[in-house]
């Protein structure tokens, strides 16, 4: 028997962690039956799966030790978020009368 750590998130940003044990050779799939229901619809909610955080697939052997990470969507484009982050800086520093020097501008 090998003990596989499980870890995900719920759509709360709560971590869930459970430790499973699986016959020698069980591969990411197999984890599903063993795990607990909250980890369960965690798992149908997720967009994929990383063995120490590298993308693997269902059909990958898992080992003894491993932690199987259940990925979930991004809830926002990353250069957007960044973009709108920067737009937010820049008016606030415009309307302290801060030098931009992105745009040469106050």
């Amino acid at each position: 028997m090998i003990q596989v750590e499980v870890v995900g998130f719920d759509s709360d940003g709560k971590a869930h962690r459970a430790l499973v044990s699986l016959p020698l050779g069980a591969t990411v799939a197999d984890l599903l039956p063993a795990l607990e229901p909250t980890l369960q619809a965690i798992w149908e909610q997720a967009s994929g799966f990383a063995v120490w955080g590298r993308l693997t697939t269902l059909d990958t052997v898992v080992r003894s030790g491993d932690r199987v990470a259940l990925l979930s969507a991004l809830k926002a484009d990353p250069k957007e978020a960044r973009r709108l982050r920067v737009e937010g800086a820049r008016r606030a520093n415009a309307e302290r009368g801060r030098f931009d020097r992105w745009t040469r501008s106050r």
